[in-house]
């Protein structure tokens, strides 16, 4: 199983609850969008990864969000371009793996 992790709130609470009940066969992907803190990608890595023991694989977005996000100035398009970039990047990278099933990502929608 693929799930989408940004490393807030829902989405670590999900990853969490399905490594619980399915352990390595959860495969959590990480995309940093070039907009956390500082240190904060490397934060997410190490906690997920080398803490909690999940099996995490960074991808690196910054460009594609950046890229997406320009010339943009209302706070709702902007929520919309980030979902839809991050969704992209974590289906990209389960094709990549050989994977089309995506669990998901601990977000709701509106």
């Amino acid at each position: 199983m693929i799930l989408g992790l940004s490393g807030g709130v829902d989405s670590s609470v999900t990853a969490m609850l399905l490594h619980r009940a399915i352990g390595k066969n959860l495969t959590c992907v990480f995309v940093d969008n070039g907009l956390l803190r500082l240190n904060e990608a490397q934060q997410v890595m190490e906690m997920f990864g080398d803490h909690f023991g999940l099996n995490i694989v960074h991808v690196e977005g910054e460009q594609r969000f950046l890229d997406a996000l320009a010339g943009e100035s209302d706070p709702e398009a902007k929520r919309k371009i980030i979902g839809r970039v991050f969704r992209g990047s974590v289906r990209r990278r389960s094709a990549e793996a050989g994977r089309r099933q995506m669990a998901g990502a601990g977000y709701h929608l509106p």
